[in-house]
């Protein structure tokens, strides 16, 4: 399992994939290893995600993630001559009609933001700092969760993250945003120094990704918006704003660092009427 890590190492996926595709493939070797079945033929892979979609209840992308690991792995031990060729047609799945991103609306936001602020408490600062930023960055899980106090730029008002595909971009922040966090690195200032990482657990210890996840589904359902809340939603909620404020599409990806238009362009479904209103002022026959 070490060469296949190093393998995804070298193919540029984050530490935050590499251990979600680790942890994948030793649930399903585990899951096999009872069924008392070959571990690569159809017949178990098809016992394995039956068994996640029914009595598991997983979600379609849930699946999707654990069917890229396998694939991955897979296509790694053909590679390597450790294993028979495997059907990809097993992994190819119907192409679905895309879902409109879930987001939030500015006056949602603002409540979510408000309430964490009603408790003074440590934990409650740290979580309405953690929203914030997640909202004002649009930052991935992965980047925010591995975010250090020397990747922030004060005076130039920037981040530096290593985003998806290990690549390297930057996150521009407003005078808010750099005030926000002047208080928020006052309070913490020796927790985060100790952890070189700027959100940490109730033990003072750096915050995990899944811990990141687990706090805010708690807030989700403390606030009953009848929408989850998860690190994507702020991700899709800034780009949206942002398009909705007049930002130039492209320019928006560049800054989310999509390496596609088209992964940009589903956030325009989301605004179809200001879309409408920009093509009858705009075209001569509008």
């Amino acid at each position: 399992m070490e060469i296949f890590k190093a393998y995804l190492l070298s193919r540029g996926n984050s530490l935050h994939t590499v251990k979600a595709y680790l942890s994948d493939i030793r649930l399903y070797l585990l899951f096999c290893s009872h069924l008392k079945k070959g571990f690569f033929d159809k017949e178990s892979l098809y016992t394995y995600f039956s068994y996640l979609s029914g009595k598991k209840k997983l979600s379609a992308p849930s699946l999707e993630r654990k069917k890229a690991a396998l694939k991955t792995y897979f296509l790694f031990l053909k590679k390597e001559g450790k294993e028979k060729e495997i059907s990809q047609n097993y992994f190819k799945t119907p192409r679905k009609e895309k879902k409109i991103p879930n987001h939030f609306t500015e006056i949602e936001i603002q409540k979510i933001l408000s309430t964490l602020q009603e408790k003074k408490t440590d934990l409650n600062y740290r979580n309405y700092f953690l929203v914030y930023l997640f909202y004002a960055g649009g930052f991935r899980l992965s980047e925010l969760s591995s975010l250090k106090p020397s990747d922030i730029q004060l005076k130039e008002r920037w981040v530096r993250v290593i985003g998806k595909g290990n690549k390297e971009r930057t996150i521009f922040l407003s005078e808010n945003v750099v005030n926000e966090y002047r208080k928020y690195y006052a309070l913490f200032q020796k927790t985060i120094e100790k952890n070189q990482s700027l959100f940490f657990n109730f033990r003072g210890e750096k915050l995990s990704p899944r811990g990141i996840e687990y706090i805010l589904n708690s807030i989700g359902k403390k606030m009953n918006l009848n929408k989850n809340i998860h690190p994507h939603a702020f991700r899709h909620t800034y780009a949206t704003h942002l398009l909705q404020n007049g930002a130039d599409i492209r320019k928006v990806g560049e800054i989310l660092g999509h390496s596609s238009l088209s992964t940009t362009q589903k956030y325009t479904h989301l605004n179809r009427k200001k879309l409408q209103e920009a093509y009858l002022e705009a075209h001569p026959h509008g």
